[in-house]
């Protein structure tokens, strides 16, 4: 009588249950492999259409932050020029208070245009050229209090009307051609407060308890700020933009 053998449990099984005893071939860890392999197979192809959403997905969130980090900076640049205006106008309104304490009068109004008498006053020529040499409007002598310069202005500073136009170092400009240029390269518009009514001062809003125009006893500066514009006269300076030394 033969013996038969007995079902012994397969040895890659760590636990086997009490009440099931397998043959090692349902288990067997080739079998396992051979599974996964074909599973791996037939899976190739989403695991590729799932690589490329995810670059997608990526690129997306890179532009994302891309468009978000460039709004920043440009808010960020936005308010330093902004500020470097405000501190720019703080300066003169110092540079033009000493030279009306050594003079008794403040820096002329306006400016010529490329040299041009014919052209209508506008930026800052003549104060810049009073605070600096002393000159009047049209070239005469230093008054005899005065105590400058008042002011240092850098090259790149300065330009010329309408809008800021660079200098030729070849040519010699009559006093009162070159103009202060704000940070966005215009010029500052300059106008003292006897030449309100001629020049364009700008007023106060009506109706208002206040003097009829802005700075009444001094003088304005306006910058017309990012959008290179600003309001006819006699409202320059109240566009919202505009970097005044009278509207904050």
């Amino acid at each position: 009588m033969s013996r038969v053998a007995p079902i012994r449990p397969c040895p890659s099984v760590s636990r086997p249950y009490p009440s099931v005893l397998r043959p090692c071939a349902s288990v067997c860890p080739r079998a396992i492999f051979c599974r996964a392999r074909s599973v791996s197979l037939s899976s190739r192809g989403a695991s590729s259409a799932i690589t490329l959403l995810e670059l997608l997905v990526v690129l997306g969130i890179v532009g994302l932050l891309a468009t978000i980090a460039y709004s920043a900076y440009s808010g960020h640049i936005l308010r330093a020029k902004v500020a470097a205006a405000f501190t720019q106008i703080s300066q003169l309104e110092l540079a033009c208070s000493q030279y009306e304490a050594d003079t008794g009068q403040f820096p002329p109004s306006g400016s010529l245009v490329f040299g041009d008498t014919g052209q209508p006053a506008e930026g800052c020529g003549y104060m810049l050229t009073a605070l600096i040499t002393g000159l009047s409007p049209h070239g005469g002598p230093v008054p005899p209090r005065w105590k400058g310069p008042y002011i240092e202005v850098r090259q790149s500073h300065v330009g010329l009307l309408p809008a800021g136009e660079p200098l030729d170092p070849t040519t010699t400009y009559p006093p009162g051609s070159i103009q202060l240029l704000d940070p966005w390269g215009m010029p500052y518009h300059y106008i003292r407060s006897v030449d309100y009514a001629g020049l364009g001062g700008t007023p106060v809003p009506q109706p208002s308890p206040f003097e009829f125009w802005y700075n009444p006893s001094t003088f304005q500066i306006v910058s017309w700020g990012p959008n290179f514009s600003s309001q006819a006269r006699p409202n320059m300076g109240l566009d919202d933009d505009d970097v005044t030394n009278f509207r904050y």
